[in-house]
């Protein structure tokens, strides 16, 4: 028994030691590109690449004839450009451009992941994009992971406009609920707190949440919509829809086409 006494706080010591070094690997999932990966599966794209601190970050640049505006599209944690480029279509089918960028690590981005090192990278793309367009017809766009992205930055500029699609109130809050028995609010390396910070965005924001979400829950986008100036006008809650298919849903896309004429 008293070996078992000893054991049991040994061991969570550490489990919390393990959690503090390797959390990106539960949070990020990137899938690396070659540089000869060229993207012809899309139509009428160019590529970015921006130069930082750490080498280059790598975007995509969705063109349309007569743009009405320009989309910063922030994608979530797996994957890279190759998997997200489709999304770009519901946003050029309705008359937008859109840059999307891979995170530090991701396709053919160059660093390391840090909370700084992202932000400071959204900062980067924004004003790059700056440089041809008006904040005014800039819209701030973030799904998933990329919601933390597209809010934090929204804090920052000004836009036409921030949307989050399936956010959550803070990484934190997530593990929390995930690992109730751990302080993760004190192992964390990455918070990504929405919920702080959206009731200081001066910009008009739209949520986008899934009933039937199984990561990221429905209540999540219900606390961030009641601390918007207009709770009520705020969230869209698509039905039946879950965490990756709420553009499948025709609502969706009456709405975003709601948005995008405003």
């Amino acid at each position: 028994m008293k070996t078992l006494l000893v054991a049991i706080p040994v061991v969570y010591v550490v489990i919390c030691i393990l959690l503090y070094f390797i959390q990106d690997r539960f949070i990020f999932h990137p899938t690396t590109l070659p540089p000869s990966y060229n993207f012809s599966e899309f139509d009428n794209i160019s590529e970015k690449f921006y130069e930082m601190d750490e080498g280059q970050l790598h975007a995509l640049h969705f063109q349309v004839s007569a743009p009405k505006g320009m989309i910063i599209y922030f994608h979530g944690n797996s994957g890279a450009l190759d998997d997200w480029g489709h999304a770009a279509k519901d946003f050029t089918d309705l008359g937008y451009e859109v840059i999307m960028p891979d995170y530090r690590s991701y396709g053919k981005s160059e660093g390391s992941l840090s909370e700084e090192n992202i932000h400071k990278d959204a900062q980067l793309i924004y004003e790059e994009v700056l440089k041809d367009w008006a904040a005014k017809d800039i819209i701030l766009y973030g799904r998933s992971l990329g919601t933390g992205v597209a809010t934090e930055l929204a804090t920052k500029v000004s836009a036409k406009m921030l949307i989050l699609e399936t956010p959550y109130t803070s990484i934190t809050a997530m593990a929390s609920k995930t690992l109730p028995f751990l302080p993760t609010k004190w192992l964390l390396k990455f918070h990504f707190n929405n919920l702080e910070k959206i009731e200081s965005i001066k910009c008009p924001v739209h949520i986008f949440a899934a009933t039937n979400d199984q990561l990221t829950p429905h209540s999540h986008a219900v606390q961030l919509a009641k601390k918007t100036a207009k709770p009520a006008e705020t969230l869209t809650s698509i039905q039946g829809a879950e965490h990756g298919n709420i553009n499948t849903f025709a609502s969706y896309h009456q709405k975003l086409k709601m948005l995008l004429s405003e």
